[in-house]
């Protein structure tokens, strides 16, 4: 076997990644705020904070 494979932890961490960026674009699919500030805020709060998805 000459491919290098990834160590399982790093695997499972691309994989809960992948799974979080996934589930943050389904939630915000469903989001729709007229304000600017309310959305920055609510966008800001997704993409920054572990508020769906925590450690």
């Amino acid at each position: 076997m000459t491919e290098k494979r990834m160590p399982l932890v790093a695997h499972l961490e691309e994989l809960r990644k992948r799974l979080i960026d996934d589930y943050r674009a389904y939630v915000k699919s469903f989001i729709s705020i007229a304000d600017p500030r309310i959305r920055e805020h609510v966008d800001k709060e997704l993409d920054e904070n572990e508020l769906l998805w925590p450690q």
